[in-house]
């Protein structure tokens, strides 16, 4: 039984600990890690998440076809077979290379449209992301992508969970340089984005402007 008063309840439990402007990315990735995800992104955004964020690009058009509107991020890495859906169903993207930029170039040109993508700072995970030593290469790239926005700039903590911080304080410091590095190109990105759960809760300086909870919704 999925109890929608107790997930509404941690979803503004989470949102107390925010000072404005920072907002609540709801993560329902995996079906909400089982949970439904269709009817919690509803009722997330209802509690006052502003934004959704899943792992597959599967996972967004269902909840567009469900109905919900949200801004949807999709964290999980782009399949280039994929692209053409996500573009066609609002799905904002997240970029982890060169490679992931030209190809969504490629395909926003060819359909008139503006495309805003979050780029990810790999400072740590080793799985995703941008090396912080190749961000000027993709800055510099970035200034010919004509249909690409630059809307966000995130990096995945992890370590938050552990109980020594020094992973993840290295890890923050990273991350701020490479911030630092899209200042002074000129490059303001709307929303800066590290916190996933146990940062959320442990870390409070990698607010930002947006935090990712995930399993602590549920």
């Amino acid at each position: 039984d999925i109890d929608i008063a107790a997930f509404t309840h941690n979803v503004r439990a989470v949102q107390a600990r925010l000072v404005a402007p920072c907002e609540l990315m709801a993560v329902v990735k995996a079906d909400a890690y089982g949970h439904g995800a269709a009817t919690l992104a509803a009722s997330a955004l209802q509690a006052g998440a502003t934004w959704l964020a899943i792992g597959r690009c599967d996972e967004g058009v269902q909840l567009r076809l469900y109905g919900i509107d949200a801004p949807i991020l999709l964290l999980g890495p782009i399949s280039p077979d994929e692209i053409d859906t996500l573009l066609a169903y609002r799905l904002t993207p997240v970029i982890g290379s060169l490679e992931d930029a030209r190809l969504l170039q490629q395909h926003a040109k060819q359909r008139g449209q503006q495309v805003q993508i979050h780029v990810d700072i790999d400072t740590g995970m080793g799985r995703l992301g941008v090396q912080p030593q190749r961000l000027p290469a993709l800055l510099h790239r970035m200034e010919t992508l004509t249909h690409l926005q630059w809307q966000g700039v995130m990096t995945h903590m992890a370590t938050a969970d552990l109980p020594d911080p020094r992973i993840l304080q290295a890890q923050w410091q990273r991350f701020c340089r490479a911030v630092q590095t899209l200042y002074d190109r000129g490059v303001t990105p709307c929303y800066h984005h590290a916190a996933n759960s146990a940062a959320l809760y442990r870390f409070p300086q990698t607010h930002g402007q947006l935090v990712r909870p995930g399993l602590a919704l549920y």
